[in-house]
């Protein structure tokens, strides 16, 4: 594979550079979400106890896995500015010095999951079986977090760069491996003893080392390691160490709480019943496939924002968002309609239990119409996220966090109305992330940030 690379690291606000950036991350985004569905399909062929826990412990690990994401978040933002400035040395100096510290993080965070998961699970979970289920999953589970940063950010450095279709490659084929080897740990199937949902965490184990060596080799035969100069192995450098975690920390933090306040979500339903938990778990499965599309937008309006902001093109920034968040609406309204219109057919495709999917049906008509709103408010909040203002982020993050806890405290902890209630709480975060994200952008000071000092 050759291609030349000599060519602008410099982007463009036309819609075919918008498209040609973002369509590989949805395909990304999406092929994982398609690995969570095979997961949550294959837990469910054995029954609702394994998908209520597995709706416990995935979301534990996500929190786990956005504290890594906010690090490369981090990166993104300044591999897109130095882009954007055209210094490819300095961005291979970045994101070397980044792999280093985000597997340090890494070994903290499975470290301190060791001990401080069995404690969650055992002190907020109500349902004895669930817990011991999630606690099982989740020690498994956490020795793939190195490689998913590591997977995390070689894609990063693939949009960053503008070669972003080679993330294709990686989805593509680990997508094979993942649905194989689900079958084949969590059933039982080609002579292996049933696993369940340490079936589950092996498979995605795997995967995501697979994804890596992928990721790896693609750079390594592209030559992409001589023509940014990445350097491996070393000491941690100081000062881009520094730079990297000032932007980086914020976004730590957003995402932790963000992540964790659906923890908590998940927790209160389950106080409903281990139906109800179910139900959430395959809605949450939902809410990642119809919101992939919007997601990838979003992740490329970061990326060109920042870009654009390397250039000095300011005045561009504002009609780029406009122009991405209608594009992300426009598709969001087109997957959204086919769920309208075939619920039951969909929620099928994880549960054969009729009652479970009947019971689902109310609470998905919620989460499809709450992802219009997520499509255009993802997009405005990560244009706040492009500009490299991250404590902002943190800032407009935690105020949405607040109402959203308060709302689902009172709602489903409190007065313990119906599921579909609960997920309303999508409705007053997602507006009220928009409001704040909007505001920031036309009256806030973002334009004197444009060197991320």
């Amino acid at each position: 594979m050759k291609q030349d690379f000599e060519n602008s690291t410099k982007v463009n606000t036309n819609l075919a550079q918008i498209l040609t950036l973002s369509v590989p991350i949805a395909l990304s985004i999406l092929i994982p979400q398609i690995n969570f569905a095979t997961n949550t399909y294959f837990l469910g062929k054995i029954g609702e106890l394994l998908l209520a826990a597995n709706a416990v412990s995935g979301i534990f690990y996500l929190i786990l896995t956005m504290v890594c994401y906010g690090i490369n978040n981090g990166l993104q933002i300044i591999l897109s500015r130095r882009a954007g400035q055209e210094n490819k040395k300095l961005m291979g100096e970045v994101f070397s010095n980044s792999l280093k510290l985000g597997l340090i993080c890494c070994g903290f965070l499975m470290l301190l999951s060791w001990f401080l998961a069995p404690l969650i699970f055992d002190n907020f979970i109500h349902n004895a079986a669930i817990g011991k289920l999630a606690k099982q999953f989740i020690t498994v589970r956490i020795w793939g977090l190195p490689f998913y940063f590591l997977q995390q950010a070689s894609i990063m450095f693939f949009v960053s760069t503008k070669n972003s279709k080679y993330i294709l490659i990686g989805t593509i084929v680990t997508t094979i491996v993942n649905i194989g080897l689900d079958y084949a740990l969590i059933l039982g199937k080609f002579g292996i003893q049933p696993m369940g949902m340490q079936g589950a965490a092996i498979a995605s184990i795997i995967t995501e080392i697979v994804f890596v060596i992928i990721n790896f080799g693609i750079i390594y035969f592209l030559n992409l390691h001589k023509t940014f100069e990445l350097k491996y192995f070393g000491k941690l450098h100081k000062s881009l160490s520094l730079e990297t975690l000032k932007i980086s920390a914020p976004l730590v933090l957003q995402y932790f709480f963000s992540i964790a306040s659906w923890q908590l979500f998940f927790i209160f339903v389950e106080h409903l019943g281990k139906n109800e938990l179910a139900i959430s778990q395959i809605l949450r499965s939902v809410f990642g496939v119809v919101g992939c599309t919007s997601w990838a937008l979003a992740s490329t309006c970061n990326s060109m924002v920042s870009n654009l902001l390397g250039q000095g093109k300011v005045h561009e920034v504002i009609p780029l968002i406009k122009k991405i968040s209608i594009i992300s609406l426009v598709a969001s309204v087109t997957l959204s309609i086919l769920l309208l219109i075939f619920p039951g057919d969909f929620l099928q495709i994880y549960s054969s239990n009729i009652e479970l999917v009947s019971n689902a049906i109310p609470a998905l008509y919620v989460v499809i119409i709450a992802n219009l709103l997520l499509s255009v408010s993802t997009i405005w909040f990560n244009g706040v996220l492009g500009t490299g203002n991250t404590r902002v982020n943190m800032g407009l993050e935690f105020i949405a966090i607040c109402v959203y806890i308060i709302y689902c405290y009172v709602i489903i902890e409190k007065m313990r109305l119906p599921l579909a209630y609960a997920w309303g709480s999508e409705f007053l975060y997602w507006s009220s992330l928009l409001i704040l994200s909007v505001s920031y952008l036309k009256w806030g000071k973002w334009r004197k940030n444009l060197n991320l000092q």
